[in-house]
């Protein structure tokens, strides 16, 4: 089986295109999002089964937020440095990584958003 890789500057010019038809009122019908089960993986992707639905885990790519305690509120800087060198993260800068979860139920796609940004 085949797969396409979709270059993030695509995704990104397509959600602002649905963003702008959003915002002229423009409203697509959730009942036809369809897409069917697939299998194999692809970097950004990472997909898995939940019983008889597939969810798949698209990531956005690391957002570096630097000095740990510069976020982290509460833990001493002692603390912190300990936690991510036991967890084998750096200590130095604080990475996160960017993700979205979506959930193909064969009939229905359903997007997941922590709206971190």
């Amino acid at each position: 089986m085949s797969h396409t890789t979709i270059p993030r500057r695509t995704v990104l010019l397509g959600a602002t295109a649905v963003g702008l038809g959003a915002a002229s009122g423009f409203r697509i019908p959730t009942s036809e999002a369809r897409a069917p089960i697939v299998s194999g993986q692809v970097p950004y992707f990472y997909r898995f089964m939940v019983g008889k639905f597939q969810a798949t885990v698209v990531s956005d790519g690391p957002l570096p937020l630097g000095e740990p305690s510069a976020t982290l509120k509460g833990p001493t800087k002692e603390e912190l440095a300990k936690a991510l060198a036991n967890n084998f993260l750096p200590t130095d800068n604080l990475v996160l990584e960017q993700n979205v979860l979506l959930l193909n139920t064969g009939s229905r796609l359903i997007m997941f958003d922590s709206g971190i940004g």
